[in-house]
């Protein structure tokens, strides 16, 4: 029997969600803690990753395996289902499901980066078309959290399903008491929703201009001394302690740290400090330095 008359709305989704997030954040933590007093404090970026990884496999793995529901969602009463809302998923299915939720973005970002280096030194394809490509690949890197934001404004207005990975799998969630479920209107999602969407419009088109005036700025007499330019340009950049590359989008942390603007927002969105120092630091006080390298 189909329980589609019973799938969860925004606000439980977002509470369940939440709340793993909360408890994700502690185990996080906890397992960072015990990795920094095992290595060195310049491997910091590593053991963050290793650390990231472990709290998920702990935190989703074990429920996955035992098929149990995570705390978020035992908290928010829910249930994962298949797609046809008729049974609980198949293992391999919620598998793949907490693969792509602990390093789906990371293994899109090696995707990309493995991409660029191949056509960085293929010899078949023309310089100038390579350099165009390799600028591509490098911008939609940078703008894979467009797409997350995207996805969520989708949910915002339509519900349905609140991570990516859900929807790549087709796990919904249901309400056990479906009966008791919250008559509160759905209007204020669907408003921020819209009000999200056009903020993300603004920002890809901004994107694009960017793309565009760096596509432009790619001459065909230049790109046999771009790669040399190029690295020699990279020699001369500080690199971020984080993702280890050149530094994109220069900011610092109250306490004076200076990272990539997206690698910064993305290790405070795991933990309220500096990676460097361990100094607390919030989102709204990190400065983004215009026209620094």
């Amino acid at each position: 029997m189909s329980l589609k008359h019973a799938r969860a709305r925004q606000p439980e989704v977002i509470r369940a969600a939440q709340k793993d997030a909360l408890f994700l954040e502690d185990i996080s933590g906890r397992v960072s803690e015990v990795l920094e007093i095992l290595g060195t404090h310049r491997r910091w970026r590593f053991h963050e990753k290793i650390a990231k990884y472990l709290a998920g496999s702990f935190y989703y793995g074990l429920n996955t395996i035992f098929r149990l529901q995570t705390l978020g969602e035992e908290y928010t009463g829910m249930i994962q289902v298949d797609y046809n809302c008729h049974d609980l998923p198949r293992r391999h299915v919620q598998i793949v499901n907490y693969i792509l939720d602990v390093g789906g973005e990371d293994l899109m970002r090696s995707l990309l980066k493995k991409m660029e280096n191949e056509i960085s030194g293929s010899e078949d394809i023309l310089p100038e078309a390579r350099e165009k490509i390799r600028l591509v690949l490098r911008h939609l890197k940078d703008s894979l959290p467009y797409w997350k934001t995207a996805h969520r404004a989708w949910f915002y207005i339509f519900a349905g399903k609140y991570h990516i990975s859900k929807r790549v799998t087709g796990i919904n969630y249901l309400l056990v008491r479906y009966w008791i479920n919250s008559t509160m209107s759905m209007n204020a999602y669907r408003l921020l929703g819209v009000i999200t969407l056009i903020q993300l419009g603004i920002m890809v088109l901004k994107s694009l201009k960017l793309l565009k005036e760096d596509l432009e700025r790619i001459r065909p007499e230049e790109c046999g001394k771009s790669s040399l330019a190029e690295q020699s340009a990279l020699q001369g950049r500080k690199m971020c302690v984080l993702c280890l590359e050149p530094r994109k989008d220069t900011s610092a942390t109250p306490c004076g740290h200076l990272f990539c603007w997206n690698c910064i927002m993305d290790s405070l969105d795991q933990k309220s400090v500096c990676p460097v120092c361990r100094e607390s630091a919030e989102k709204r006080s990190v400065v983004p330095l215009m026209n620094y390298i």
